[in-house]
């Protein structure tokens, strides 16, 4: 009896290697009180943005691709957020790879948006244990994980309110 048929195999091996993959980016995934790693990037409105150098505020990380259609949601109610909780600075990060040309044409489509990074790619995406857009992260004023939320809901929104408020 044969253990294993090859044409099974090879037709499962790329959904294996996915869900393997989507389970890794949760292990390695931040948690509540961890201290983040550091970001960099460049902000659309000209030079360089630093994660490292916001340490003393609190802030909001929210990773977004422009190809996330819930994000062009989230990202104008990010804004507003930010507008009615100015201690807490906002900060949209694209974590793919894309050029700031076409980041830059996708936020100018919106009705508003938060101060916007570009930062691409593997490493962010690993270092924040994202595997799918958008990945929100609370930060405290001492660069510590307080929350985090993943995809677009009202019920994110509204917890991510509470936590902004109490900041």
């Amino acid at each position: 009896m044969k253990l294993w048929n090859k044409k099974v195999f090879t037709q499962a091996l790329p959904t294996f290697l996915v869900l393997l993959f989507c389970f890794a980016s949760v292990a390695s995934a931040l948690k509540t009180g961890e201290k983040i790693p550091d970001i960099l990037g460049r902000k659309l409105g000209g030079g360089l943005f630093r994660l490292s150098a916001e340490k003393g505020k609190p802030l909001v990380l929210n990773f977004f691709s422009t190809s996330c259609k819930p994000c062009r949601e989230e990202m104008p109610e990010l804004a507003a957020l930010e507008k009615k909780y100015p201690a807490v600075k906002v900060v949209s990060v694209h974590a793919e790879d894309r050029d700031v040309n076409t980041v830059a044409v996708f936020v100018s489509k919106l009705a508003a948006a938060p101060e916007t990074v570009v930062c691409g790619g593997a490493m962010v995406k690993k270092d924040f244990g994202i595997y799918g857009f958008p990945h929100t992260v609370v930060i405290d004023a001492k660069g510590m994980v307080l929350a985090q939320y993943r995809g677009y809901t009202p019920d994110n929104m509204t917890q991510l309110e509470k936590v902004m408020a109490g900041l």
